[in-house]
């Protein structure tokens, strides 16, 4: 007698994927193999071994009969196997996953012990879709950061090693010849911790994907993140918001709508992602003492929080009905590229000494406010502002802004050295 069945050996719950694994047991012999199949924890069922019911989410719901029509067709090669042979080995198991599943002979563990492959590997399945993020198909924008480490690796690797390394080979010394190149390329300290941390998340794929066993990213000098720097960013003061409010754009221009959400940005402290899925529905309206008081409630598309703003004036909602109630579709590459001229436009020209870490070394430069500001500048002037506003205390503002650590909400606050000796001395003397 033979029994077919299908398994996971991971822990995970929610959207956290889980690898699929097939058991078979023919007389005596009891095999199981990997099918380097998976699908987020919360569409399996344990007790059948089986795919839950469809999701009403129409692409989970594609991924899922594929997986299923696999999982069946896999099951009736295997059973069509054992009616003409009447036995199966361990290779002939491995034959029968191969040849359903289109995977090369050799082990996916040889294809992918070199780290490069295993990065080309990733980005592949980000890009078809079959690697998810907390649940959620990665972005256009995240997969372009992906492949640019990717050839930024490349390059490190003919320098230093003229050859692909292997898992087993990275180790500190790695990391750190990786971080001093990173400074030859004559990155800022933001884009080279940046490209730090896909190192240790491409490390940490590997060693839960059972491809690689190195932990060299788990060594606490294995630093991904910088300390702040002596300017964390710019920020629009109230003055300046009310020059881009009125700032003229002809009905059609798109350099309207950028602005638009810009200001978006600056009243709600949102980030661009979901700025661009708000809508006028999102918005509800409160009696409080007697007056009616409006707040946006959202949940976030990076963290999944939901969090509550305060809209202080009507324009947020002025903005939505200029476009029908929901805001219109904008590239975040338009977004950036036309930003700077806008509030050349409105007239934020001024001179803004700046300090950066460029390719290890310090460099000061005089440049004006226009230049320095990108979308993540309304974010900063919402939280900045509310902040100079000495109304709300730390924490009431980490509510809105939706941050989880005190370490990442202090560098939204982008005050110069003289800014915050001024709001310490109104604050002691009220």
């Amino acid at each position: 007698m033979s029994s077919i069945a299908y398994f996971t050996r991971s822990l995970k719950k929610g959207d956290k994927e889980i690898s699929i694994w097939i058991r078979v047991h023919h007389r005596n012999s009891d095999l199981r193999q990997s099918l380097h199949l998976s699908i987020p924890a919360r569409f399996w069922n344990k007790k059948r071994g089986w795919i839950k019911e469809p999701t009403d989410d129409p692409f989970i719901k594609e991924r899922l009969d594929k997986t299923e029509a696999v999982l069946n067709n896999l099951k009736h090669q295997i059973y069509a196997h054992l009616l003409d042979t009447g036995k199966l080995s361990s290779n002939d198991l491995r034959a029968q996953v191969n040849k359903v599943l289109n995977i090369r002979k050799r082990s996916i563990k040889e294809d992918y012990s070199i780290f490069h492959q295993y990065l080309s590997h990733k980005i592949t399945d980000m890009e078809e879709k079959c690697f998810l993020n907390r649940g959620e198909p990665y972005s256009k924008n995240s997969i372009d950061n992906w492949k640019k480490f990717k050839a930024l690796w490349s390059a490190f690797e003919v320098k230093h090693f003229n050859r692909h390394l292997m898992f087993d080979e990275i180790d500190m010394s790695t990391y750190y010849l990786f971080m001093d190149y990173c400074d030859s390329c004559m990155y800022k300290k933001s884009t080279k911790y940046q490209y730090a941390r896909l190192f240790k998340a491409a490390l940490n794929y590997a060693l839960a994907d059972g491809i690689s066993t190195n932990r060299v990213h788990l060594n606490r000098n294995f630093a991904t993140h910088a300390s702040c720097e002596a300017n964390k960013g710019v920020y629009l003061t109230m003055d300046e918001i009310v020059k881009l409010m009125n700032a003229e754009f002809d009905r059609n221009d798109f350099r309207g709508r950028v602005r638009d959400y810009f200001l978006i940005g600056c009243f709600t402290g949102l980030r661009f992602s979901d700025c661009s899925s708000i809508s006028i529905n999102d918005i509800v309206h409160m009696e409080i003492d007697g007056n009616t008081h409006s707040a946006l409630i959202k949940t976030q598309k990076k963290t999944k929080n939901e969090v509550a703003i305060p809209l202080l004036t009507n324009d947020v909602e002025k903005i939505l009905m200029k476009y029908g109630g929901r805001m219109p579709k904008i590239s975040i590459s338009g977004y950036n590229k036309y930003i700077k001229e806008i509030c050349r436009k409105a007239g934020i020209v001024s001179r803004i000494r700046t300090t950066s870490m460029v390719g290890g070394k310090e460099v000061v430069r005089w440049i004006t406010k226009d230049r320095l500001i990108s979308s993540h500048t309304a974010r900063r002037t919402c939280i900045t502002n509310l902040y100079l506003s000495g109304k709300l205390d730390l924490k009431q503002i980490r509510d809105i802004s939706g941050h989880k650590s005190e370490q990442a909400f202090s560098r939204y606050i982008c005050l110069s050295q003289e800014e915050n000796v001024k709001t310490i001395f109104k604050r002691l003397v009220q």
